[in-house]
């Protein structure tokens, strides 16, 4: 019974990150602009961590979906620097999308 509770969490990460990576690198195509990416991005990371983050017990599966949430929390303050600069400072725009590109290859 205890092997039980122990392998659900476990196969609830192992789901997570799967389902997030996939997602991510879908949403990552060159497609969209870097803004677009970021936002669709952002979206989804909240929905699936917001799901996972809910999902009763306690395991791995929490703290995965808790940093899921962090990041992406970050990217959405990061997105609505970025629309605010956009019409103040040209240049600076331009820095902060280098950036944020650069962030988005990391993530994956």
């Amino acid at each position: 019974m205890n092997t039980f509770m122990w392998g659900i969490p476990v196969i609830i990460t192992a789901c997570y990150l799967i389902i997030m990576s996939m997602g991510i690198r879908r949403l990552n195509n060159e497609k969209y602009k870097i803004e677009k990416r970021a936002l669709l991005i952002f979206t989804f990371t909240i929905f699936i961590s917001t799901i996972i983050f809910f999902v009763p017990g306690s395991g791995a599966h929490k703290n995965f979906a808790l940093a899921g949430l962090t990041v992406a929390g970050f990217l959405g303050i990061f997105l609505a620097w970025i629309r605010v600069i956009k019409y103040i400072n040209q240049r600076l725009y331009e820095k902060s999308v280098g950036v944020l590109e650069k962030f988005l290859k990391i993530i994956i």
